[in-house]
């Protein structure tokens, strides 16, 4: 038996942006515009839906359950595992694992420790985006405090005690073009990040 999810507010945590693009590595094609705010997919044996381009919608939780339901039958899974791709799938995800935990679990006191060491590897992290320096004074970089609000902690995973952040995609920087006639072909794709490589996943 498949779990279905019917909590609103979980359904409302996936973005509009993460629907689309499932929906495009998934084999749907962006179509022609739906009313005001969706777009229609399609693609090749595949069954035509309707993306919302924005969570704005009263009806927006009911959207995104009834477009989990159809990818979960196109690519035979359950409703749960492509929620969860869902959620994270506007987010870069960083696990961090504790090596000395093989039966799962951690003493309280060192499971602050990690959470609080996590918290601050995201925030150098998001201040070397500003500018890189070998120190950081806390809560100096504007940019770093309002990405650390945006930062959700995500679920555990069994095994070896591993915690799992959520951060925002952050887009490259803008850098002075040394060849400007090969920068359409270099700098061409949507794969790229911002986290500097200190953020290791």
């Amino acid at each position: 038996m498949q779990a279905s999810i019917h909590d609103r507010e979980a359904l409302k945590a996936v973005s509009p942006a993460a629907l689309a693009a499932y929906a495009r590595r998934a084999g749907w094609q962006r179509g022609e515009t739906y009313r005001v705010h969706s777009n229609v997919y399609a693609g090749h044996d595949r069954p035509e839906i309707i993306v919302p381009r924005t969570d704005h919608l009263g009806d927006y939780a009911t959207a995104v359950s009834e477009l989990i339901a159809v990818f979960a039958q196109v690519a035979d899974q359950d409703e749960l595992t492509i929620y969860r791709s869902l959620v994270t799938g506007d987010r870069d995800v960083v696990r961090i694992r504790v090596a000395d935990s093989d039966d799962g679990s951690l003493g309280l006191n060192e499971g602050v420790d990690l959470v609080s060491g996590a918290r601050d590897l995201i925030r150098s992290a998001a201040c070397s985006l500003s500018k890189t320096q070998p120190v950081y004074r806390a809560g100096a970089i504007q940019e770093a405090r309002e990405l650390l609000e945006q930062v959700r902690l995500g679920q555990t995973h069994q095994g070896s005690f591993v915690i799992t952040v959520l951060t925002p995609v952050v887009p490259p920087p803008l850098q002075l073009e040394l060849y400007p006639e090969l920068s359409d072909d270099i700098l061409r794709g949507d794969e790229d990040r911002g986290m500097p490589p200190s953020s290791a996943k």
